[in-house]
């Protein structure tokens, strides 16, 4: 595995709570956003999917798929 070198900002208390999350889990900083990455990236792709499924079931069931994604986000994200 190739490792890439990317310069990245954060405000200097999230740099301390990467820091501090870090020297917890005996981690480097590089180490930590790369799972945090991951994860993320992992996670999103899940919810996609989940999502996808969702509204093909909806269909089938003729549920109106919008208004599911509507109480998500709502609930998810506060959005009306």
């Amino acid at each position: 595995m190739v490792l890439k070198t990317v310069n990245i900002s954060f405000t200097e208390q999230t740099l301390d709570e990467i820091d501090k999350f870090a020297k917890k889990e005996a981690l480097s900083r590089s180490d930590v956003l790369r799972i945090g990455a991951k994860k993320y990236i992992r996670s999103k792709s899940n919810w996609e999917n989940i999502s996808r499924w969702g509204k093909r079931f909806a269909k089938g069931k003729k549920i109106d798929a919008d208004k599911i994604d509507k109480a998500i986000a709502e609930r998810r994200y506060g959005e009306k």
